[in-house]
């Protein structure tokens, strides 16, 4: 009799859970739900109503992915306040804004390493890690507490594990593999971008950074038909530029200079103002020595910072190496006839022709340089500016070299 009673009450208890929704499903469905709706106040606040009732470790994971992927404000990812969405809104534009109401403390990465203790195997507690670490490094950085390299282990520690675990995907494979390829870890990086693409075959993001892993490995003939297909793929100027650029190490790697300044003059018309392709362009220019063409490449390279004495500095480092500074004669001379009117620019190229020629062994002529970069320099810089001492300094030095200096008693 008593049994028959204790089984109807449990009957009857268990009904009442099912009518009243006291099952962890329910909660954790509305609250997935409701993101999916961008309604993320409300799943938070379902979550916390709901908290007795959800799994440590599943409370845990959807806290953390409302903290990582759509808070509304979050100071240093230690608070955080989330929004609900309405039609023609967006996230940026509430970010922007900052009108996102009540902040809630949490502390995603302390969250997750408490569920993970009682969870150990849950792969989807080190795939949150994992987002966690690759968000606080991209956002805030060591102002976080942590060093870059101890974000950078722990990213791909637990994106390591979460794939291990089979909890991987498209955002944990391409994250991890952009983080092995800052550390340097190159055959990783290949590995798991190419598993991005498995995914996502048709991103060129994922097939440039596949070629810059296979090249920095030497596996130049699969990095390079990844890195076509990110050149289809990409449509902005700096995605392009960076592709081609990485399509002139190919090359020179594979000891072909012609393919490299194909690419390089491709790069260089796509993004004119980007140093690095007439930079390297005057490079293979003097390996060729193809004077004319390094030269030229010289006269772009200037153009684009003339005012800057490092600009002038890299020319002649170049040239020096392969001791041709006197090849740089036409450079400097065209140069100073087409910044005849800008006295910085002009005191940049005489002061830098000046040291070229004194090196070249060519004492009057540069001494007569460096003093016509003196006057130019003086119609712009304080007589304090360290340049006039650099200059007075160069011109003493050879002039006691020369046996000019004064003789005193």
């Amino acid at each position: 009799m008593l049994k028959n009673l204790l089984k109807t009450l449990m009957i009857f208890f268990f009904s009442l859970n099912s009518l009243w929704g006291f099952t962890s499903e329910a909660p954790l469905k509305e609250a997935r739900e409701l993101i999916d709706h961008r309604q993320y106040k409300s799943a938070w606040e379902t979550l916390h109503r709901h908290a007795e009732e959800i799994p440590y470790s599943e409370m845990m994971i959807l806290k953390a992915e409302l903290s990582i992927r759509y808070y509304s404000r979050t100071n240093m990812f230690q608070t955080f306040s989330f929004s609900n969405i309405k039609e023609g809104e967006t996230l940026t534009e509430i970010r922007k804004n900052g009108n996102v109401g009540d902040m809630k403390l949490f502390d995603p990465a302390g969250a997750l390493l408490s569920a993970l203790q009682k969870d150990p195997e849950n792969g989807r507690i080190h795939y949150w890690l994992g987002e966690f670490y690759f968000t606080v490094l991209h956002l805030i950085g060591e102002e976080s507490g942590m060093s870059r390299e101890e974000l950078e282990h722990q990213i791909i520690l637990h994106y390591r594990k979460a794939l291990e675990k089979g909890k991987g995907d498209e955002i944990s494979a391409a994250n991890l593999g952009y983080t092995e390829l800052t550390v340097q870890d190159w055959s990783s990086a290949a590995v798991h971008f190419r598993e991005a693409l498995s995914y996502n075959a048709e991103n060129p993001a994922y097939h440039y950074n596949l070629a810059t892993a296979l090249v920095n490995s030497g596996n130049t003939s699969e990095a390079e038909e990844s890195l076509k297909k990110a050149l289809e793929g990409f449509t902005s100027e700096g995605d392009r530029a960076d592709a081609l650029f990485l399509g002139s190490t190919l090359a020179l790697m594979e000891d072909n200079g012609e393919k490299a300044k194909d690419y390089l003059i491709q790069g260089k018309s796509a993004s004119p103002r980007d140093y690095r392709f007439p930079e390297r362009l005057i490079q293979i220019s003097l390996v060729q020595e193809n004077w004319d063409d390094a030269v030229q490449n010289s006269r772009d390279f200037f153009d684009l910072y003339p005012r800057s004495p490092e600009t002038c500095q890299i020319i002649l480092n170049h040239f020096h190496a392969f001791q041709s500074l006197e090849k740089l004669d036409p450079f400097f001379s065209g140069q100073v006839e087409k910044y005849k009117d800008d006295p910085e620019s002009l005191g940049n190229l005489l002061y830098h022709w000046g040291v070229a020629s004194l090196i070249s062994g060519h004492s009057a002529t540069g001494k007569e340089h460096l003093i016509s970069a003196r006057k130019e320099f003086d119609k712009v810089f304080p007589e304090s500016h360290q340049i006039f001492g650099i200059i007075d300094n160069l011109l003493s030095q050879e002039s006691a070299s020369s046996g000019e200096t004064d003789q005193t008693d």
